[in-house]
C-alpha cells in the first residue's frame, strides 16, 4: 500500500523468520508483493510431493507463470 522499501522489507524478514503462514500462503504473498527472497526460500521448502502439492491452488490459472514454471521444474527433480 505505502510501497516504501523499508516496511517492505521487514515485511519480508517476519515472513521469511517468524511468520506461522502456510507455505502456499507465504508463496502466493511473495508473488503478489513481489519478495524475491521469500519466494526463494518458499520454492527451496518444497522437498516432496505432498510439498508440491500444497502449494498449487485450486484454480491453476491463479498461479503466478514465473512461479509455475518453478514448480514445474522443482516437480521433476522430484521424481
Amino acid at each position: 500500500m505505502y510501497d516504501t522499501p523499508i516496511v517492505i522489507r521487514k515485511c519480508e524478514d517476519f515472513l521469511l523468520r517468524k511468520s506461522k503462514k502456510t507455505l502456499k500462503k507465504k508463496l502466493q504473498m511473495s508473488t503478489r508483493y513481489h519478495l524475491e527472497a521469500l519466494t526463494k526460500k518458499c520454492l527451496s521448502e518444497i522437498k516432496t510431493p505432498t510439498d508440491l502439492k500444497s502449494v498449487i491452488p485450486g484454480d491453476i490459472h491463479d498461479l503466478d507463470p514465473s512461479i509455475m514454471a518453478e514448480l514445474f521444474q522443482k516437480s521433476l527433480t522430484l521424481h
